[in-house]
């Protein structure tokens, strides 16, 4: 394991603050990533319009995975840091400006 040149805070075993640096260094890749498959859920979503039966299938799961797709996105949001969630924020906006759902 590589030990940085960064003081841990003080108390914290200095092996158990590399391994969590280097575990969330990850994190911003992973929340764009993130954000582009939520992008493409979204596309699909329009491009396959459903039926307005309410007592059709179909309706139902649409509902359920738009809540599902709400609420995950929320707690998304809720947890990034100011810099992510500022970037995250820009990429979102640039998503809504320049696609026509």
């Amino acid at each position: 394991m590589v030990i940085t040149s960064e003081t841990p805070p003080e108390g914290v075993d200095r092996e158990r603050h590399e391994l969590a640096r280097q575990v969330t260094d990850t994190f911003p890749d992973w929340a764009f990533r993130f954000l582009s498959q939520t992008f493409t859920f979204i596309q699909n979503l329009s491009s396959n319009p459903q039926h307005e039966d309410d007592g059709n299938k179909g309706d139902s799961e649409s509902k359920t995975s738009e809540y599902f797709f709400h609420c995950t996105l929320e707690v998304f949001f809720m947890q990034l840091g100011p810099q992510l969630y500022a970037s995250a924020l820009q990429k979102v906006a640039n998503f809504c400006f320049t696609n026509f759902l």
